[in-house]
């Protein structure tokens, strides 16, 4: 009766604590640098020039998902001199595919900090030299702008993703075609590989 009862609390214990490590895992995660490379790694193939300065990464586990979920806290991402800071960056990979050492990603999550719109859109430009939206941007003389980037990238080829933009502009200065002038003008946008809504 005696080895029953210690076998009862062992189990129970290895499945409390079994129970606590996941909710852990789930909620806070665990602090590390390890995956800082995947992350580099997954920007850099959308674009070489891509710089990234990273603070705090964690690592958490979404069971219900099937996860591995690598989150940044306080990052700066930049081409060339053109920097822009942001709040986190998600990394979503299959759980499969992580214990399998393949490293596949379901999908990257980009959320900014409030920047100049003038700071954004250099950067946009170092990235890609878009005319419509230079023209555009343009007119917007200054403002304040958040965004969310959703990337999902294409399992079949490297440099194919599809993505979702969505984020808000404050306080900015609009310029319409040199004759007139919003101020203080709040608008919200959202596209998603090159549809505008």
């Amino acid at each position: 009766m005696q080895m029953r009862k210690k076998i009862i609390i062992s189990i129970t214990s290895v499945i409390f604590l079994i129970t606590l490590f996941l909710i852990f895992m789930s909620t806070v995660g665990l602090k590390t640098s390890k995956f800082n490379y995947l992350i580099y790694e997954k920007l850099k193939e959308l674009n070489s020039d891509i710089t990234l300065e990273l603070n705090d990464v964690f690592f958490k586990i979404s069971l219900p998902q099937k996860k591995i979920i690598i989150k940044t806290d306080r990052s700066k991402i930049g081409i060339e001199k053109n920097i822009i800071d942001i709040k986190n960056i998600t990394v979503r990979s299959e759980l499969y595919s992580f214990l399998n050492n393949k490293n596949i990603v379901s999908d990257i999550n980009i959320n900014s900090e409030e920047n100049s719109i003038k700071e954004v859109t250099n950067f946009l430009n170092s990235y890609e030299l878009n005319i419509s939206r230079f023209i555009l941007f343009n007119q917007i003389k200054k403002g304040n702008i958040k965004f969310e980037i959703n990337i999902i990238p294409d399992k079949s080829k490297i440099n194919n993703v599809k993505f979702n933009v969505a984020g808000s502009i404050n306080n900015a200065l609009i310029n319409i075609l040199n004759k007139s002038e919003l101020k203080k003008t709040k608008l919200n946008f959202s596209f998603s590989n090159n549809h505008l809504n």
